[in-house]
């Protein structure tokens, strides 16, 4: 009985295009300009002014409950109290979107 796989069967997916080495081997320049014609990925596109504002103000009112978020100061995680609960940051978001004029969800 013949276990894992070998070499004609690494061939036959390549010719199949059935394995990511395919897909790139298929990329062609032409496709850089149609990409760059649809617009940026995702998390290349700022957030608008309002959601930057909301967040701003949600980090403030989070620190006000004794919530530092990740990458403020010297933060590489963020640090709570032992007191601050799930209900507290929810309360925080909440005085953010009341600021900002949010919708209610």
């Amino acid at each position: 009985m013949n276990h894992g796989r070998d070499h004609q069967e690494r061939d036959y997916k390549l010719a199949a295009g059935t394995t990511d080495v395919a897909a790139e081997a298929t990329y062609d320049e032409e496709d850089e300009g149609e990409r760059a014609e649809a617009g940026p990925d995702g998390s290349e596109v700022a957030p608008t002014a309002r959601a930057a504002e909301r967040e701003r103000i949600r980090h403030e009112e989070e620190r006000k409950r004794g919530r530092m978020a990740a990458g403020v100061g010297e933060n590489l995680r963020d640090r709570r109290e032992p007191e601050v609960t799930r209900a507290d940051l929810d309360d925080a978001a909440r005085a953010a979107d009341e600021a900002v004029g949010a919708r209610k969800g």
